[in-house]
């Protein structure tokens, strides 16, 4: 019996399907690490706290905040999330999802915009970083600004 052209691809698209789950399995631990790969990832987090200083109720500030892998091994950054009912907002996130080699970076952009004249530092005004770091898998970005 003859396999149709049809029925190759199919199976080729099988194949290579579990091919490439089987190898990243193979190549990953249940945190992300590579377990062939030597060292320890290390977040740090720059500036923290983030200060936007005086900004003009209606307008606008953006900062950026460096993540830098400071540790010997490959730093995966999860996720990173904004407090609920926070007045500070992630504008761009190159970092989740992403794999930062030892003395490497990625950038996040922050914005600001207050909508009334008042002082913004409070307990709900930060965003949480988790990653693969050992000894700081969540870390803590606190915000403060005024509206002016």
């Amino acid at each position: 019996m003859a396999i149709k052209n049809k029925e190759r691809y199919r199976i080729f698209l099988i194949v290579l399907s579990l091919l490439m789950i089987f190898g990243l399995t193979l190549g990953c631990d249940n945190n992300g690490n590579n377990p062939a790969e030597s060292g320890t990832p290390n977040i740090a987090v720059d500036p923290n706290p983030v200060q936007f200083g005086d900004v003009i109720v209606g307008t606008s500030q953006q900062r950026i905040v460096t993540v830098r892998n400071v540790g010997t091994g490959s730093l995966v950054i999860y996720s990173i999330a904004n407090a609920v009912g926070s007045i500070f907002y992630i504008d761009n996130d190159v970092c989740t999802g992403m794999t930062v080699p030892q003395n490497g970076t990625c950038y996040i952009t922050v914005r600001f915009t207050p909508i009334a004249v008042t002082t913004y530092c409070s307990i709900r005004d930060y965003f949480l970083i988790t990653s693969n770091d050992p000894d700081e898998n969540t870390v803590r970005v606190n915000f403060c600004g005024r509206g002016i």
